[in-house]
């Protein structure tokens, strides 16, 4: 029973971040077409991250990264639109969050499998 909500939302975890990926490359596309290659590269970025590091490493990782983006575009002279920058700044982010967040989900639920267990379900390793 337990392995089967373990992997219920292992599918539901990736079911929301399959369609966050598809929203969001949709209205890139639909937007601003210029930086399509560049959203496509920060979501594999930001999927990495929150699939790879540990929580509080791509916590850390996303908001240097985020801050120096920002400041690259925002402050520098970089020739695209305001709605361009903003999509730019809110992918990785929200991309490692997403991933991130279905990672601690599932790893929870299998970590509460393992707590279940008593003293008399580990078998028993000295000898009389």
């Amino acid at each position: 029973m337990k392995k089967s909500h373990i992997i219920t939302s292992g599918i539901v975890t990736l079911l929301i971040v399959l369609s966050a990926i598809t929203i969001a490359l949709y209205y890139v596309e639909l937007l601003t077409p210029e930086i399509s290659l560049a959203t496509v590269v920060l979501l594999i970025i930001g999927l990495a991250t929150g699939a790879l590091l540990p929580n509080v490493v791509s916590t850390w990782v996303i908001l240097l990264l985020t801050t120096i983006g920002g400041a690259i575009l925002l402050l520098g002279d970089v020739p695209v639109s305001l709605a361009s920058k903003i999509v730019l700044l809110a992918v990785f982010p929200i991309s490692a969050g997403l991933m991130a967040l279905g990672g601690s989900l599932s790893s929870a639920s299998a970590g509460s499998m393992s707590i279940g267990m008593t003293s008399r379900d580990i078998p028993s390793t000295t000898t009389k």
